[in-house]
């Protein structure tokens, strides 16, 4: 009967010990992007450097122009 009563509070020990080990308070790992995500990223960022640059110039471009044109007057 002791032993019994020993085996019933171990294997409750040990069922407790279990379960804290299984918290549901932290937050599930991160997922990966995928590979289409990123090689798209990376084809992209190119395009958006290139059109910063076409800003740029055509800034540049409309003031020489209004440069041009206020000399002319």
């Amino acid at each position: 009967m002791i032993h019994a009563a020993w085996y019933v509070s171990f294997v409750l020990s040990v069922l407790l010990f279990l379960s804290t080990g299984c918290d549901a308070g932290h937050e599930p790992p991160a997922e990966k992007p995928s590979p289409q995500d990123t090689i798209l990223k990376d084809q992209l960022k190119p395009l958006d450097d290139a059109k910063k640059v076409e800003q740029t110039l055509q800034q540049a471009a409309d003031k020489q122009a209004e440069e041009i044109k206020q000399q002319t007057k």
